[in-house]
């Protein structure tokens, strides 16, 4: 018997995070060496997937919004780094996302955050010198 008083067959094992019975001919183990079955296997891939994408979206934010303050023409990169943290934001937001991220959820939030800013910052500073320049001239 295993947790939760499930019956486990003769030659099988029981899955480390659930408890059901698992042929060990089909074995999958966690990333932690755990025996699994493919059910709590197909979980953890989904949140390590999940962590993946919110850290991928949040770093690039950052680089493309510091990287449109070295190059930035006819606003493109201040473009993108500002549509990648919107949809950063959007995706960081989703209660999967959250739980999926644990601790580090509140870090990525303000990464994106900050790449916002940065971007904005350069695109409204950009386009102010164009309206001086204009009002000027």
């Amino acid at each position: 018997m295993a947790q939760g008083s499930q019956f486990i067959p003769p030659g099988h094992q029981a899955c480390a995070k659930c408890g059901r019975g698992i042929d060990p001919a089909r074995a999958l183990y966690s990333n932690e060496g755990d025996l699994v079955c493919d059910g709590c296997f197909s979980t953890a891939d989904i949140a390590a997937r999940l962590d993946r994408a919110a850290r991928g979206l949040a770093y690039s934010t950052v680089a493309a919004a510091v990287f449109s303050w070295i190059c930035n023409p006819f606003f493109i990169v201040s473009g993108i780094a500002i549509v990648n943290s919107v949809a950063a934001l959007r995706y960081l937001v989703r209660a999967d996302v959250k739980q999926a991220l644990g601790s580090s959820h509140s870090t990525l939030f303000v990464l994106a955050i900050l790449g916002l800013a940065i971007a904005g910052a350069r695109l409204l500073l950009e386009l102010a010198a164009i309206g001086l320049m204009m009002a000027a001239g």
